[in-house]
């Protein structure tokens, strides 16, 4: 009889396009509460405190006020949601995780963050979106409460994680650089949030601080610098040294470009591309750096 209704119950989900249960549920971390004190709120107060996030976050970033709606009306659960409904209800929390990222110290971002995770069960469905968000943060202790309860089990990319959950520490920069010389997957993901927040046209400092810095870290560790990780590189740089009006991110790519200069052979298209963009930003005092950037080249380079 159980095997019946198992089976009914699977040709329904997938008649009407339902996602698959996937993973054992894992209760919701807490970046603001010990688990005792978050077990004694319902979702109604979960979604209050997110909407007074919401708007105390707009004045932050007038942007994030649109994201109101997702903590108004009746809760939903997205493991009866169909895979349309879901993919829709992604892309919001995408978009809302990006405008967080800056301001993830903040009070009001952390409300924010509470709500999605006990409303949405991003800690199950958006790790990606969750990490994207908070890397940037990775020493705090706001990143070490949240991993506790990430679903990166089965994730190629997150699982080294596990050991963060099993043993609670601060996930130390140099500890990342090391795993980053192993596998490129990770700042390959970084370089891809840098390129989406890039096209937000929105500064973010904790993001091109983290950058540049893991960037340079992992160069430091490498003897030499393979093919591959040039190719991961330079797409994201040739946009930053576009962006002269975001000037930590501006920075950040005079930095990371320099630094690959150094150790790799850049194709002759590429070395056009980077002394283009350095020489249109090399004047005036404020044009120190980008000049620095277009010594290097044409010394190591050209």
């Amino acid at each position: 009889m159980t095997s019946l209704l198992a089976k009914q119950v699977t040709a329904f989900r997938q008649q009407h396009g339902i996602e698959s249960l996937g993973p054992k549920r894992v209760t919701a971390p807490s970046v603001l509460y010990s688990p005792q004190e978050a077990r004694q709120l319902d979702s109604e107060a979960f979604a209050a405190l997110a909407l007074h996030g919401v708007a105390e976050a707009s004045l932050l970033d007038p942007d994030i006020a649109a994201f109101a709606p997702l903590f108004e009306g009746p809760l939903r659960d997205r493991d009866i949601m169909t895979s349309q409904e879901n993919e829709a209800l992604d892309k919001k929390i995408h978009q809302l995780l990006l405008l967080l990222s800056p301001h993830l110290q903040a009070r009001a971002a952390q409300e924010c963050l509470e709500g999605l995770l006990h409303r949405y069960h991003v800690h199950r469905w958006n790790v990606d979106d969750i990490l994207a968000a908070a890397l940037p943060h990775h020493d705090s202790p706001l990143f070490t409460r949240l991993v506790q309860g990430l679903h990166v089990e089965g994730k190629p990319r997150w699982s080294w994680m596990t050991t963060l959950k099993a043993k609670p520490a601060t996930l130390l920069r140099s500890a990342l650089a090391k795993y980053c010389c192993k596998d490129l997957s990770v700042l390959s993901f970084v370089c891809d949030v840098v390129q989406e927040n890039l096209r937000l046209q929105k500064p973010n400092r904790a993001l091109s601080t983290f950058f540049t810095a893991l960037w340079l870290d992992t160069l430091s560790l490498m003897g030499s610098v393979s093919s591959d990780m040039v190719e991961v590189a330079v797409p994201t740089l040739l946009l930053l040294l576009r962006r002269p009006h975001l000037r930590d991110a501006f920075h950040a790519g005079l930095a990371v470009t320099g630094a690959i200069c150094a150790k790799a052979d850049l194709e002759a298209s590429t070395q056009a591309q980077i002394l283009g963009r350095a020489a249109r930003q090399a004047a005036g005092d404020e044009g120190k750096p980008a000049s620095a950037l277009l010594a290097t080249v044409l010394q190591l380079q050209v």
